[in-house]
C-alpha cells in the first residue's frame, strides 16, 4: 500500500497509557472505552521528493509569509546550552530529534 518513504507514525494510536514511575508498571490505559478513530487510507508523505503526491496538504512555500520575530534578551540567555543538554531555572533537560 506505501512506500519505504512513508510516515509510518502518521495514525498514532488513540490511547493514553498511565504508567506508575515508581513501581514501573502500567496503572490503566484511557481511551479504551471509545470508538477506534477511522484512519485515512490517504498517503501522508511528508518527504520533500514525494510531497508532491499528497492531495491535501500544501507543496508549495506560502505567498503571504509571516512578519519577521526578534527575540531581544540584553543581558544574554537565561538558560546553558551544552551539546543537546539545556539547563534553565535549576532543571537539566536534552533535546533531540529522530525519524519519527
Amino acid at each position: 500500500l506505501g512506500t519505504l518513504e512513508d510516515n509510518h507514525y502518521a495514525h498514532p494510536i488513540d490511547i493514553v497509557p498511565v504508567v506508575d514511575l515508581n513501581t514501573r508498571k502500567v496503572v490503566r490505559i484511557d481511551g479504551m472505552q471509545r470508538e477506534a478513530p477511522k484512519v485515512p487510507e490517504l498517503h501522508v508523505n511528508y518527504n520533500s521528493n514525494l510531497l508532491s503526491m499528497n492531495s491535501y496538504l500544501q507543496n508549495e512555500w506560502r505567498r503571504d509569509r509571516v512578519k519577521e520575530l526578534n527575540v531581544v534578551q540584553p543581558e544574554g540567555p537565561s538558560f546553558t546550552v551544552e551539546g543537546n543538554r539545556v539547563s534553565w531555572q535549576g532543571w537539566t533537560f536534552h533535546v533531540g530529534f529522530n525519524y519519527r
